[in-house]
């Protein structure tokens, strides 16, 4: 019976979606996507921008309702988001963020379009008309719903940066940039603590043709991890073109989170994406320590991304 009844929501939900106006491009500009490798922070820059400026973004209460997203983002504003989350909240639980109405990643709303499992790069024109137009209107149909500016985060953007381009010519991607090994531990931590171990491969996989490599030590996996997603990123920067892509660090995020959003208020406005203020951030946040790993693992993190670099020289 839930299944016949979701089935009918889900067809709702498309002819709804199918009936709303269609136009070139999005009114308010963009989208903007938020992109870094996993633990570089986006989740930390995704709550400050959806917090403190009025973009319309995928809740969590939209994100719990995958077979109808549309209905979903209808019944969000009706509910009485409007232009006020519940407080500022910047707790969060690897990606997951507290509050009915928090910013989601929303995977299972991306993967109506994108692949999922070890094969996620996508590149331009790769993906299908059919798709990428489905795609384009159903983001042209959330945007009217939340009557604002679009952004969104999910760490596997960074392998279909050369799509949402190709679909979006007016995208713009916010980097998150933090140091590679304080990332490097922060996914070790995420893979003890999930409970698959050091050994064993956590989130967004490596671009083509690696994947998930069986065939390297933990320490090399994960420095590779962290700098070639960034190497993805800088090289989809320069064939997409880098006047659309503005870069965060982290660690200035933490320090100065007004001052930074500042400047990145100023960049979306020379885009022509213009926001509006709702509310100031904290005056700062703890970055967490440089050091967050035992001694060994440290050394063995630091011993990897030493050899990588190497052999970037080398090349």
């Amino acid at each position: 019976m839930k299944q016949v009844v979701k089935k009918t929501i889900t067809c709702i939900d498309r002819q709804l979606v199918n009936l709303s106006r269609t136009r070139p491009g999005l009114h308010f500009g963009g989208p903007i996507f938020v992109i870094g490798p996993p633990r570089s922070g986006t989740t930390l820059a995704y709550q400050l921008l959806t917090a403190c400026f009025d973009f319309g973004y995928i809740t969590n209460f939209e994100a719990k309702r995958p077979y109808a997203p549309g209905l979903a983002a209808v019944i969000a504003e009706f509910l009485g988001r409007g232009s006020s989350q519940e407080g500022m909240q910047f707790s969060s639980e690897y990606g997951k963020t507290p509050g009915r109405f928090g910013p989601h990643e929303a995977g299972r709303f991306w993967y109506r379009w994108f692949p999922a499992g070890e094969c996620v790069y996508v590149r331009s024109g790769e993906l299908g008309a059919e798709r990428s137009e489905e795609m384009r209107k159903f983001l042209l149909f959330l945007e009217t719903v939340k009557n604002k500016p679009l952004i969104f985060k999910n760490v596997y953007h960074c392998a279909r940066i050369g799509i949402l381009k190709e679909v979006f010519p007016e995208a713009v991607f916010i980097v998150i940039r933090r140091a590679p090994l304080e990332v490097a531990q922060s996914i070790l931590r995420a893979r003890e603590k999930t409970g698959g171990g050091r050994a064993k491969w956590w989130s967004l996989p490596l671009p083509p043709p690696y994947g998930i490599p069986d065939n390297m030590h933990w320490p090399e996996q994960i420095i590779r991890q962290v700098e070639d997603v960034y190497c993805e990123i800088d090289e989809q920067r320069v064939a997409k073109g880098s006047e659309r892509f503005f870069d965060v660090d982290y660690a200035s995020l933490c320090r100065e989170p007004e001052r930074i959003l500042h400047s990145v208020k100023s960049f979306l406005e020379s885009k022509d994406i213009h926001v509006t203020w709702r509310q100031k951030p904290p005056a700062s946040f703890e970055p967490g320590p440089e050091k967050s790993v035992s001694n060994a693992d440290y050394l063995a993190l630091s011993k990897a991304l030493a050899v990588y670099h190497s052999r970037s020289e080398e090349a």
